[in-house]
């Protein structure tokens, strides 16, 4: 073996000492962006040719805190590995993430190698003067134009297609390199610098005479549809080809794909191509020089004209219910004719919300569409993919609102809250989360007044899973805010009971319900399978905030005109301890010996030991205890809505920017002596973000709230936090 080099050298003495800082480094809490989305982040176009899936923007950018805490804008975000990331900082305007200027400010997308660019009619993107209607971004160089900023196309760009080193842009545009160079509405570029398409030897002209709607490049050829005219230009000659003219409506762009020698355009209700007859869909075969009709597709409505070749057949998207009832928005030719799309009951009717576009990703073909249609058996927010099998909608997107509760159940994460969508899976209120990440569907609950049902409450019990909450259907059967599930079917508890929102634990082995037992036990009721009882004679006003148990005695927290107090039950009686706080205990969580109680509050004890204590504090039996400064907040809104256990203390979320003095977004842990902080924790744009409910299973700890990222994670509403810290120090 030859000895090594110096560079060898370095790189084991790197290794060695990557090795030894590693054991003193601090911990880098990972944070799942599975879940990244929300209802504001609709895409406009996708890709798929890079790793996969990559999307882009056109409204309001998604605000992210990077990890020196700076604000930053991105338009641009691509699947690695089943998860979003998020690139294309455009910097922000006077604090804020700016909004793109045009009703369709990006009009397309494409991966350039290992890079992204877009066309549209955008201007000044970000602020960067000259960087207007197409630009590329580069991890390492953020973004760019060929020949240098400022030198990109002088008006808008429609399509932009990619053969190999060489891109392709078609569009409105006249020229390029700020003026200095003619490019009549296409032109092409190695990343580096801008061509032409010269149309003569003499190179005297160049490019179309008509804006250009789409550009497909193939090995040999640039086709270009221009107006109503199929063009091709073969560098070779060169010269540009006219192939004949639809005469299909104005009404949205034309699609072109090619397969072999054979050129398809879709155009919108077209009945002629270049005088000859022709359909919505028609092929032109440069072996023959002729166009002919595709498919009998004369007089279809084709919509958007969107074509794509998915898995092998072609599809086309329009209303093809003259050859198939059940085709309705998209179609794909088999054995000589247009029949609906495999599997098109999960997709519903598209022909209200229409497809923009189409893709190839991998070894699935994905659409984009404006949402799923109300009569989908799946629901997604922008796109959804078919594998050969079935459908999928981005599966791990974020719930469609507020998360409100977690619990486990068979091995999964259970998620209560006010929302009707999870992932991709239509399931009202309560939906579960399996160990590979996929939402799954559980639903069978209904609310049928007035305002917004949910879930409030989840617990397991005697191996079912109960939930309470504003519900009052269960399977088709009448209940009254709570219901059990069996893994297969939800059904009444009992009947008699009604336990809206009602809290839940289990203690003596019984199911502890807060609610009324036919309209005269309660609040506190123990079920135990077959019959309802009362829990003591719970005489005292106020609301039950929570339950636990500790010590054997099962717990309550009340709060009474704006003074909170602790009860436990021995199994004879309800004893008050711990004495009162001004304010508002939200949640209790027990470690070993000490209760932990959390909540809208500045003192604890009060007349037992009164301690100062911010928004949280422990009981240990005897007294209580300030976890250091607590949590504390800049701003009107304060406070702990949840307490997770972990270790020999507990973590922490809620609504607050500092944790014992450090700054710390709404997640926090104290590990019995110290308060440390998460990375960025919850943030909503440059404020913290609020968290709801914590569950921790294994070391996967998942938080739901209102934010949009996590630590370093976008994600809306929900992510998930490894807490077996990965330790890093810059070496690769």
């Amino acid at each position: 073996m030859a000895a090594p080099n110096n560079r060898t050298n370095l790189k084991i003495m790197a290794l060695m000492l990557c090795l030894i800082l590693s054991v003193t480094s601090s911990a880098d809490y990972q944070f799942s962006n599975k879940f990244f989305g929300g209802p504001n982040q609709q895409v406009s176009k996708i890709s798929g040719n890079l790793q996969g899936l990559v999307a882009s923007k056109s409204g309001l950018p998604v605000e992210y805190l990077n990890d020196a805490g700076e604000l930053e804008c991105h338009i641009l975000f691509r699947v690695v590995d089943g998860q979003w990331e998020s690139l294309g900082d455009i910097g922000t305007s006077g604090g804020f993430c700016p909004l793109l200027n045009g009703a369709t400010p990006i009009r397309t997308v494409e991966a350039f190698g290992t890079d992204i660019c877009i066309g549209g009619d955008f201007t000044n993107l970000g602020g960067i003067s000259g960087l207007s209607y197409f630009a590329c971004y580069s991890e390492f160089l953020g973004w760019y134009q060929p020949n240098g900023i400022g030198n990109g196309p002088n008006n808008s760009v429609y399509s932009i297609d990619v053969d190999g080193p060489t891109m392709f842009l078609g569009g409105v545009f006249t020229t390029v390199n700020g003026g200095a160079m003619s490019a009549k509405r296409v032109v092409k570029t190695d990343g580096l610098s801008w061509e032409p398409l010269y149309t003569d030897a003499s190179q005297t002209d160049n490019g179309v005479g008509s804006p250009v709607q789409k550009v497909l490049s193939t090995t040999s050829f640039l086709v270009a549809l221009s107006g109503n005219s199929t063009l091709t230009w073969n560098s070779a000659v060169p010269e540009w080809v006219n192939r004949g003219g639809h005469n299909g409506s104005a009404v949205g762009d034309p699609d072109v794909v090619i397969n072999g020698s054979v050129l398809t355009v879709g155009t919108k209700n077209a009945t002629s191509v270049a005088g000859d007859s022709g359909g919505s869909v028609s092929d032109f075969s440069f072996g023959d020089d002729a166009w002919s009709e595709f498919g009998m597709s004369a007089g279809i409505d084709t919509q958007f004209a969107q074509l794509a070749y998915g898995l092998g057949p072609l599809y086309s998207t329009g209303d093809f219910t003259s050859f198939d009832a059940n085709a309705r928005g998209l179609a794909w030719y088999q054995v000589n004719t247009w029949v609906a799309a495999p599997m098109h009951q999960q997709l519903g009717d598209l022909n209200n919300f229409r497809v923009l576009d189409m893709q190839q990703a991998g070894n699935e073909f994905c659409l984009l569409t404006q949402g799923s249609p109300p009569d989908a058996e799946l629901s997604w927010q922008s796109s959804v993919c078919y594998d050969g099998v079935t459908w999928q909608g981005d599966n791990q997107a974020p719930i469609s609102n507020v998360v409100q509760t977690m619990g486990e159940y068979q091995g999964e994460v259970i998620h209560g809250g006010d929302f009707l969508v999870a992932g991709d899976q239509k399931s009202p209120y309560i939906a579960a989360l399996d160990d590979q990440q996929n939402w799954l569907g559980i639903s069978q609950l209904t609310w049928s007044g007035g305002g917004q049902g949910h879930v409030s409450q989840v617990q397991t019990y005697a191996g079912d899973l109960y939930a309470s909450g504003i519900f009052d259907g269960a399977d088709g059967v009448s209940v009254s805010g709570i219901a059990k599930y069996d893994g297969t079917n939800w059904v009444p508890v009992i009947t008699g009971l009604s336990a809206f929102n009602g809290l839940m634990t289990v203690w003596d082995n019984k199911l502890i319900i807060n609610g009324t037992y036919n309209g005269n036990l309660g609040p506190v009721l123990a079920w135990d399978g077959n019959s309802i009882s009362e829990v003591g004679n719970f005489i005292q006003n106020g609301v039950f905030t929570d339950f636990t148990v500790y010590q054997g005695d099962l717990v309550a927290s009340n709060v009474a005109s704006g003074t909170s107090r602790l009860y436990a039950f021995d199994g004879n009686a309800w004893q008050s301890f711990a004495g009162t706080a001004q304010g508002v205990y939200n949640t209790l969580e027990v470690v070993g010996n000490r209760l932990y109680v959390g909540g809208v509050f500045t003192g604890a004890c009060n007349g037992v030991n009164f301690i100062s204590a911010n928004n949280i504090f422990v009981w240990d039996g005897m007294g209580c205890d300030a976890l250091g400064t607590g949590v504390t907040n800049t701003t009107s809104f304060i406070g702990i809505n949840d307490i997770q256990g972990y270790g020999a203390g507990v973590v922490v979320t809620g609504r607050f920017d500092q944790a014992g003095g450090i700054p710390a977004n709404s997640l926090a842990m104290w590990n019995g002596a110290n308060w440390s902080a998460f990375d960025q924790g919850l943030v909503d744009g440059e404020d913290e973000g609020t968290g709801n409910a914590l569950w921790l299973q294994g070391n996967t700890l998942y938080i739901a709230g209102y934010f949009e990222q996590a630590g370093n994670a976008l994600s809306h509403n929900f992510a998930s936090l490894d807490l077996d810290p990965i330790f890093s120090n810059g070496f690769d």
